[in-house]
């Protein structure tokens, strides 16, 4: 979500739109009485500096539905820190976030290596995928997605054999001439990637009746580029880095 603050937030917003009118996902709002096609302009409007409100949200100003809140507030106009922060969005509650929360990410927050966010086409859910590629709801095409993917697992072997457009179109029957036709000239291909660089990592421990958990957010580097990390007056190169962590 945050990379709608990296100048992607056009690429950003039309995934969000794919996801949440998805057939079921759209009834589901609907009778949570959350406009889908709204609400992905009233999170973009909720983390980015931009002052004026998208026209798609009906409101004539980004503050307007926070400052009725008791107590006021206004939009955060930064990133989000983590995940539970959609809840300050206008609409969002509980039964929306536990069913959308799974599929969206705010690692990593700060554009600090200028990572292009991605979806591991490799581990793609099929639902999801299916909300995406709208394609991919023909029969023939779930088929060929199980088919693949239970290839992939069984033998480890990434499910990617040639570009990203041309694995989509044979797993999922993506129709690029569909981008090309749309008028927000989409590049849906773009979404996804052959791997994944962000991580969430959940540790339990348990000691007679107590538990804990923690949760970690993990960005991987690319080993053979890994960037620098200032410790002191010393660098050190790193191939991973320490997003997030929360223990519960």
């Amino acid at each position: 979500i945050n990379d709608c603050m990296r100048g992607r937030c056009a690429e950003t917003l039309s995934a969000l739109t794919a996801l949440f009118t998805c057939p079921v996902e759209r009834k589901f709002l609907e009778d949570q009485e959350v406009d889908a096609e709204k609400l992905p302009y009233l999170i973009r409007d909720y983390i980015t500096s931009i002052k004026t409100a998208s026209p798609e949200t009906g409101y004539g100003d980004k503050n307007a539905p926070y400052e009725k809140q008791d107590p006021p507030y206004k939009a955060k106009n930064l990133p989000f820190f983590n995940i539970s922060e959609l809840h300050s969005v206008d609409g969002w509650n509980d039964e929306i976030h536990e069913v959308f929360s799974p599929y969206l990410t705010v690692y990593p927050i700060n554009n600090v290596t200028k990572t292009k966010s991605q979806i591991n086409l490799n581990t793609v859910d099929q639902e999801l995928l299916r909300c995406l590629i709208p394609e991919a709801r023909k029969q023939e095409c779930a088929e060929n997605f199980y088919t693949k993917m239970s290839k992939y697992k069984s033998k480890k072997k990434s499910v990617v054999s040639g570009s990203i457009a041309d694995t989509l179109k044979k797993v999922a029957c993506y129709s690029k001439d569909k981008d090309s036709q749309s008028s927000k000239n989409l590049n849906r291909a773009g979404w996804f990637a052959e791997q994944t660089w962000v991580y969430k990592i959940i540790i339990k421990a348990q000691t007679g009746n107590q538990s804990r958990r923690l949760e970690v957010a993990v960005q991987k580097f690319d080993s053979q580029k890994s960037t620098l990390s200032t410790w002191g007056d010393k660098k050190i190169k790193r191939s991973y880095e320490l997003l997030y962590w929360k223990m519960i």
